[in-house]
């Protein structure tokens, strides 16, 4: 069972959306949005993943970079080497420790892959699992970022070693431009940023210290 059937079991909820639903005092109904509860976009993600490695078994490395990633320079790929899972780690990721203040986790723009180690692809399909059975909704909250984090933890009680490249930037909300890894590429978070074209001067916390 792939994306096409998690589509078509849970994609015509339109809470599986993002939308919400609040009750006015008048009585009215009242509809919004909100992305954290939004499983069907930040569904694919995953089934993309599992897709690429399907066709690039072989490959030692792999990467997520998402969509709306701006490259700033050209690069060699010994140059991300340093951005990659080494030895028995499974994932690299961009750990947040402060943001969202009411519960932080990670921003996953970038995820690095490990494809040597054993549990790699056990990993990347109880992500996909918590997504075909349902499981998604129990979570407090429904995506990619928050969803990714709870199974890490998961692996991790089960002392599989994960790599944080956050380094400084870990207190931040845009870890992404403030690490390393902003040196090659920018990351247009949200509309206003994707409008403009790159990332506000405020947004570089550590980097312009």
């Amino acid at each position: 069972m792939g994306h096409h059937e998690f589509i078509r079991k849970f994609g015509h909820l339109q809470e599986a959306r993002g939308v919400r639903i609040s009750y006015l005092p008048n009585g009215q109904v009242y509809l919004s949005h909100d992305f954290r509860f939004d499983a069907v976009r930040f569904s694919f993600k995953i089934f993309s993943l599992l897709q690429a490695l399907e066709l690039f078994k072989s490959v030692d490395y792999f990467a997520w970079l998402d969509a709306d990633v701006r490259c700033l320079k050209n690069f060699s790929k010994d140059e991300l080497l340093q951005f990659l899972p080494h030895d028995n780690q499974l994932m690299s990721y961009l750990g947040r420790t402060k943001f969202p203040p009411t519960g932080a986790y990670s921003e996953c723009g970038f995820l690095g892959f490990n494809n040597l180690h054993p549990l790699t692809y056990e990993f990347l399909n109880k992500v996909a699992d918590t997504y075909q059975n349902g499981e998604i909704f129990s979570h407090k909250q429904w995506h990619d970022s928050w969803i990714w984090d709870q199974i890490r933890f998961v692996f991790e009680k089960r002392n599989v070693d994960f790599k944080n490249i956050s380094g400084d930037a870990v207190s931040t909300d845009h870890p992404f431009i403030n690490s390393a890894l902003g040196i090659f590429f920018d990351h247009l978070k949200g509309p206003e940023r994707k409008k403009i074209g790159h990332s506000f001067a405020e947004d570089y916390t550590i980097r312009n210290k």
